[in-house]
């Protein structure tokens, strides 16, 4: 049951966060998984950056990207997948 009401609050639309909001928690997200080395919150913040990208399409898109990009060097780096 819990699986279904998730996907169902996550719908297009059927949020009671805004967008804003949405990108601010994936930041708060991803830094904390960054600083925790604790990966879900990251993989939290991947997802609701997946939903972001289909429902927005803005310049906001280039600051997740980069943040998203810069979180999974560090991850690389840390688990040795990377010089």
């Amino acid at each position: 049951m819990r699986k279904i009401e998730a996907r169902r609050l996550w719908l297009p639309g059927n949020s009671s966060m805004s967008m804003d909001e949405m990108i601010r928690l994936s930041f708060v997200f991803m830094d904390y998984a960054m600083h925790s080395r604790d990966y879900r919150f990251l993989n939290t913040a991947l997802k609701i950056n997946d939903r972001l990208r289909k429902e927005r399409k803005i310049a906001d898109n280039m600051e997740i990207e980069g943040r998203e990009r810069d979180c999974l060097e560090i991850l690389k780096k840390r688990l040795g997948l990377m010089r």
